[in-house]
């Protein structure tokens, strides 16, 4: 492991040309991991080794080296005198200089490792999770019970794959707006078919209660998606969802999306990440990938303030009482 003092000061330290000082403060930790003998390096330089062949025999060990040397600089001069002791804080200063590029690659590295063990992790608990509904679907078509099952497919959010440099979910981008929803309902629903309107998770318990036949239901937010799956188009559905993400930030470094707030319709998405009043505005017909930000630019001002006023309408509705900026 990288020390951190040694990452987080050897650019400074290159610069200044403090080696010892910043040295002495790790070197005591150092000494204690395993790996490197400090000591028969040490030893090496004040009989006169080259401290080049010592720096080259390293490798990857060059941060443990170099908190060792700091026994050579700091509490005598190294055979050789003042010449010898400014040659070994040399080669310590060009170290420093590749101690902190190896650092980075190598956190970079562990962060890309880490990133991939965790996303095919996910995909495996996905897969697994297709399996064992087809094992579901399969016992209903065995038992006789398909054609009086209704079954629903879905999730909490969709899932960032590395999409705008993400994973987990959160923002209010397609990746991890758009849930998955699949319904089979034999005799009902037509296999392959699919419907466009604007759905959301609050529309589950209307659906449920639907489908029961209960037909006294408390007031509720959302609606039923029977007739949607009947093939009906019904003129009064939505034309655009709201998105709230009121989560304060944390200080853990694995959730920290800012706190926003968004309107969706057919065509367009307007966001307002209120944590630092910042507007983005797609059109998700040209961009689908959201990569270009329309939020501020004159020639869409006005639908960017008819989204706006539309925003502020759907919070109202559902009594969104956050304290948005």
């Amino acid at each position: 492991m990288v020390p951190v003092g040694i990452v987080g000061e050897a650019a400074g330290v290159a610069r200044q040309l403090e080696v010892v000082e910043v040295f002495a403060v790790e070197a005591d930790e150092a000494e204690a991991r395993p790996g490197v003998d400090h000591v028969r390096h040490a030893q090496a330089i004040r009989e006169g080794a080259d401290v080049r062949e010592v720096v080259l025999g390293l490798g990857d060990d060059l941060v443990q080296w170099a908190c060792g040397i700091v026994h050579v600089t700091r509490d005598q001069a190294p055979a050789g005198g003042v010449a010898r002791r400014a040659q070994v804080e040399h080669i310590a200063r060009v170290v420093l200089v590749r101690v902190a590029v190896l650092a980075f690659a190598r956190v970079r590295r562990q962060l890309q490792r880490r990133d991939q063990r965790y996303i095919k992790d996910y995909l495996r608990c996905v897969a697994a999770l297709d399996d064992s509904l087809g094992e579901v679907l399969a016992y209903l078509d065995r038992t006789g019970l398909a054609d009086d099952t209704v079954v629903i497919y879905t999730s909490d959010q969709g899932f960032f794959l590395g999409e705008h440099g993400w994973y987990d979910e959160r923002w209010m981008y397609e990746p991890s707006l758009r849930t998955p929803l699949i319904v089979r309902w034999p005799g009902v629903k037509r296999p392959g078919s699919t419907a466009d309107e604007l759905v959301q998770n609050i529309d589950m318990a209307p659906t449920f209660l639907d489908l029961a036949g209960v037909a006294d239901r408390p007031a509720m937010h959302g609606a039923s998606l029977v007739p949607l799956l009947r093939g009906e188009h019904p003129e009064q559905w939505r034309d655009a969802v709201n998105y709230p993400y009121h989560q304060q930030d944390s200080s853990r470094a694995s959730h920290t999306a800012a706190r926003h707030c968004g309107i969706r319709t057919a065509r367009h998405k307007s966001m307002h990440v209120y944590d630092h009043d910042v507007w983005e505005l797609y059109d998700l017909e040209e961009d689908p990938d959201e990569m270009r930000n329309l939020g501020g630019a004159e020639e869409h001002a006005e639908l960017q303030a008819r989204l706006e006023r539309r925003l502020h309408a759907l919070r109202e509705e559902y009594a969104d009482a956050a304290p948005v900026k």
